[in-house]
């Protein structure tokens, strides 16, 4: 016994969906669907790219529009020559189906906060910050110590700690700072 099966090969939408936002941050776009036929459709939407996720049913009633949501979250940062790439498969019942590829871009992430202190003079003070590693392997974080304000800053006034902290995956360690101030 053989059996055929018969259908559609979809051709990509000429529109590609365009992500942009910090890594570990997320952006989410619609995707409108119109169903044209007299029978409801019960689509159960093929997103392939790591960092691309969507639900996992999508009802269109006959004749209605309906929005579907697809999210970038990415965990990786992306430069010019290389994206995160991947597609959406939406297989109608009537043996088509509708393509679109997306392309997702992660610049730096975002921080998570700030410290403002207020120490006296000729004193120096420890700050015990937590790092988090968010990805499953092993990863080294290269620390950046700057002082974004004054213009000009006081060489009496230093920010010192290691250049870098290697954390397990799925863990947290603390980094220490150290503010020294001498005026």
């Amino acid at each position: 016994y053989q059996r055929r099966v018969r259908g559609i090969p979809a051709t990509p939408t000429k529109e590609v969906l365009n992500f942009v936002c910090s890594v570990r941050g997320k952006e989410t776009r619609s995707i409108t669907l119109h169903n044209k036929s007299g029978t409801p459709w019960s689509l159960v939407p093929v997103i392939e790219g790591e960092y691309f996720h969507g639900s996992e049913l999508l009802v269109v009633d006959p004749g209605q529009h309906k929005q579907y949501e697809v999210s970038y979250q990415p965990l990786s940062m992306t430069n010019e020559n290389k994206k995160h790439n991947g597609s959406i498969f939406f297989p109608l019942p009537d043996g088509s189906g509708l393509l679109y590829n997306m392309t997702g871009f992660s610049d730096h992430p975002r921080p998570l906060g700030s410290l403002t202190y207020e120490l006296p003079a000729k004193t120096h003070h420890v700050e015990l910050l937590k790092v988090h590693n968010w990805l499953r392997t092993p990863q080294r974080f290269v620390i950046i110590r700057e002082i974004l304000k004054p213009d000009k800053p006081d060489p009496a006034t230093t920010i010192k700690g290691f250049d870098y902290i290697d954390i397990p995956g799925l863990s947290d360690r603390e980094y220490k700072l150290i503010y020294e101030y001498y005026k």
